[in-house]
Parts: C-alpha cells; sequence; structure tokens
C-alpha cells in the first residue's frame, strides 16, 4: 500500500500527499497537491498509472483555483511516523461466530482495512486496521433490546445472547452490564422516570458520540469549550490503549497523540489535525480525518471508570428512575425499564430521548468499574470510531422529545 501511495504521489506538481485505502476488497486514493497556500483533493477511478497522474492533475487544478480551501504546511515525519511495516498488522479478520440461538438476530460486520499515507514532506506510513462490530437483538411481543460487541479480534455472542435474556426478563442478571428486568408487558416512560437515570454503555456511548465535535471540529471552529462536567469524569481520547480499536496514524499519516479531553470535570484538551493547529499554533495530535481539511475529531474515546462493581449497584441507589441499557442511533430507548426503590420494576416502551451530553456527565454521581468497547461512527478513512466506557448513574441532561 505505501508503495501505492509513493507512485499517486509521484503525479504532483509540487507539494501535496495520497492516501490509499483498501477495503472489503475495494482500492482506493486519494491525492491531494498543495499550490500557492491551497489545496485540493481528487480520487483515483482505479490504481492504474494513468489514473493516478489524472487524479494528480486535477488535484493540481482544483488547488490553483481561488476558491480551493487555505492549505496548512504539510505536516513534518517524526520517529513514529516515519515508516510503519504493514506486516505487524493491527489484529487480524475474525473467524465467524456461532449462530445465535432461535428467536435472536445477529447483525456481523468484520472488515480488515490497509491504509497508507505519502507525502512530499517525507511521510510514509502504513497499517491494517480490523474491527468486528456484533449486534445481537431479540423482540418479545411488546418488549425488544439489543446488546451490540466490538473489537479489534472475535467477539463473544453468546455474552451478548446472556444479557438480552436478563433484559427480557428470562434468567438472571448476565454479567456487570444487564441486570435481571421482570417479565410482563412494557409501560409508557412518565416524566418522572427522567429524574434520574442508569445509562448502559451502550447508551453512555451515544452521549459521547454527541459531544466528539466539540473537542475537535466545532473547537477549530471557535466553539466553546463544553464546561462544566461533573468531577467524576475524566475523558480521553488515546488509539494506542489496549481496550479500543487501535489505530497508529490519521488521514495525513500522523501518529496518533494521547490527549486527555475532560480532567475530572474540567474540559483542559483537543484534539488537532494539521489545519486546526496551524490556526492554534499548535502541533497536530494525529486526528485529521481528512487530508489538510479542517476536520479533527476524536475517534478513540476512553472514559475512566468508577467505583460501582455492577449496573445494580447502580440501581440500587435510585428511588425512582430509569434504567437505559442501550439508544439507537435516534436516540430512541432499547430494553429500559423503569427503576422504584432500588429495583427494576418494569419494562418500559422505546421513547425517543433528547440528550445534552454536558448536561448528563454535569450530573453523573456514579460509574461502574468495569467497561465495554463500543464501536462509534468512522470519519477516519479505514475504520470505525470507539469509546470504551462504564455504565453511570446521572440526574439530568435526559427528557423525553417533544
Amino acid at each position: 500500500m505505501a508503495a501505492l501511495a509513493a507512485r499517486a504521489l509521484a503525479g504532483l506538481e509540487g507539494e501535496g500527499q495520497a492516501l490509499a485505502v483498501t477495503q472489503d476488497g475495494v482500492t482506493t486514493v486519494t491525492v491531494t497537491a498543495v499550490q500557492g497556500g491551497r489545496a485540493a483533493s481528487a480520487l483515483a477511478a482505479d490504481v492504474s498509472d494513468d489514473a493516478l497522474a489524472r487524479a494528480a492533475r486535477a488535484a493540481t487544478l482544483h488547488a490553483r483555483r481561488p476558491r480551493a480551501l487555505p492549505a496548512p504546511p504539510l505536516p513534518l515525519p517524526s520517529p513514529a511516523t516515519a515508516r510503519a511495516d504493514a506486516a505487524a498488522a493491527m489484529g487480524a479478520p475474525a473467524p465467524a461466530p456461532p449462530p445465535v440461538p432461535a428467536g435472536f438476530m445477529l447483525d456481523l460486520a468484520s472488515i480488515t482495512a490497509d491504509v497508507a499515507v505519502a507525502s512530499t514532506a517525507g511521510i510514509e506510513v502504513e497499517e491494517r486496521r480490523s474491527q468486528v462490530v456484533a449486534r445481537v437483538t431479540a423482540r418479545r411481543d411488546d418488549r425488544a433490546a439489543a446488546v451490540t460487541l466490538a473489537g479489534a479480534g472475535p467477539v463473544d455472542v453468546d455474552d451478548a445472547v446472556a444479557e438480552l435474556r436478563a433484559l427480557l426478563g428470562e434468567g438472571v442478571a448476565a454479567g456487570p452490564f444487564a441486570p435481571h428486568v421482570p417479565p410482563g408487558r412494557a409501560a409508557a416512560v412518565a416524566d418522572e422516570d427522567l429524574g434520574r437515570l442508569v445509562l448502559g454503555p451502550e447508551a453512555v456511548a451515544v452521549v459521547l458520540e454527541a459531544l466528539r465535535p466539540a473537542f475537535g471540529v466545532d473547537a477549530a471552529l471557535g466553539g466553546p469549550a463544553p464546561n462544566p462536567v461533573a468531577g467524576t469524569v475524566t475523558l480521553t481520547d488515546d488509539a494506542a490503549h489496549p481496550d479500543t480499536l487501535p489505530r497508529a496514524y490519521d488521514a495525513e499519516g500522523v501518529a496518533r497523540a494521547h490527549v486527555t479531553l475532560i480532567d475530572r470535570g474540567t474540559a483542559v484538551g483537543r484534539v488537532h489535525d494539521a489545519a486546526s493547529a496551524h490556526r492554534a499554533g499548535a502541533a497536530s495530535t494525529g486526528h485529521a480525518t481528512r487530508p489538510l481539511t479542517l476536520a479533527p475529531l476524536p475517534e478513540n474515546l476512553l472514559l475512566d471508570p468508577g467505583a460501582a462493581p455492577d449496573v445494580q449497584a447502580l440501581v440500587e441507589e435510585v428511588a425512582h428512575g430509569l434504567f437505559v441499557p442501550a439508544l439507537t442511533p435516534g436516540r430512541e430507548t432499547a430494553g429500559a425499564a423503569r427503576i422504584v426503590r432500588g429495583r427494576l420494576t418494569a419494562a418500559v416502551s422505546p421513547t425517543r430521548l433528547e440528550l445534552d451530553p454536558v448536561a448528563i456527565l454535569a450530573a453523573a454521581d456514579e460509574l461502574t468499574a468495569a467497561r465495554r468497547l463500543v464501536a462509534l461512527r468512522g470519519h477516519c478513512p479505514g475504520g470505525r470510531g470507539a469509546a470504551t466506557v462504564p455504565a453511570l448513574r446521572t440526574a439530568g441532561g435526559i427528557r423525553r422529545a417533544r
């Protein structure tokens, strides 16, 4: 892949970079040219020399237009970005899991992507990125629930099935994230149910998904820091952590740095790509999602754990509230249950919620010691984002959608 990126780079007149990605058997090459302080990109139709040369010429011509975006200085190679060997693959395709029992549905995505970046500034890197996302769903009459597992290698679908059985009232509690929900028909959510909430890791990941731009592109455009949040909350971005989907480089070939975003309730950091770093007089943290474009975003979030042994311990401290193990992309509850005097008393119907992520974290008073890896939307070529998150208990920031 590095050789392919270098071939594409050879067709440029002046400065620039090439990004090559192979995923699902399809290879794409994005050539970005810098001309007179402006940058533009073009996509090669295939990987032939002629197609790569045409993409380089097209990028050069577009970069010469007055409407082209201002170009930051090209990132320079460092010891961490001198070269990465694709043979040192970050994970490998996971074998197919066993079939799920009758009454359960499995949606499995197993992806391996090879990514390479070469630039006229001397960067030449490549790596293999692997990710597996397994979503298990089940419905029982008017009750439905879902559990999603992610990893760089095999995931234990049996654990997901056990959690679903607990959430649907079909057995004892399974693991730290699935207390037993009593069987019976689902009730409607009342406003008073939203006074205190226990959010499972998948629901917490949706909250963090909404917060990502505040530490990336929104901050680069002058948006305010997301303060204040709770003193119990520390949030970092670390693509090298063993509990995330590992990534070595961004779309500009810069090594991903460890960045503390929130330190015990105070927003202290943000991520940068080359363009946002140039604006801020800082250095790129390796969070470019597109070459030489102002679009940094955290991709590997880790929320520090708390002391609670499991979700049941969070529930026991709630007089009246709601347990939400997961939220759909549309922010509708999945598998939620009402809490009364520290016990789950009944499942509740799916309800669409409005989230204020800063307020949710600000009102968080306890988190579980156990964490789960949850896949996020991928914005950087060749991979999904990820959040490694505990369950948490909060007293604010959520209401029914109007």
